[in-house]
């Protein structure tokens, strides 16, 4: 990382994807008037980490629906469970 980034928070990431990834960048960012994919990335890891934060507490998704009915939302997420530190590492640490 050169000097530039670092003092302004920032880092250059080159991602390749496949075409459909593209296609669905674009999408989003004409769905949502974003300025770019960048801002489309970041307003989406912004909403990935709302949620895995909501659902690593045991929080459900609800949809309500046009009709008014409040629907689960399936939303598959692989959450990690909280680490178990063992009594050996408490020792080590303490």
């Amino acid at each position: 990382m050169g000097v530039m980034e670092a003092v302004m928070g920032k880092r250059r990431l080159n991602l390749v994807v496949p075409e459909r990834a593209v296609e669905r960048l674009n999408w989003l960012q004409g769905r949502t008037d974003a300025a770019s994919h960048t801002e489309v990335i970041r307003q989406a890891l912004f909403v990935y980490e709302q949620l895995v934060e909501r659902l690593s507490t045991g929080s459900k998704l609800m949809e309500k629906t046009a009709k008014g009915e409040l629907l689960p939302l399936p939303i598959s997420i692989d959450i990690a469970g909280p680490r178990v530190v063992s009594s050996s590492e408490m020792k080590a640490a303490g």
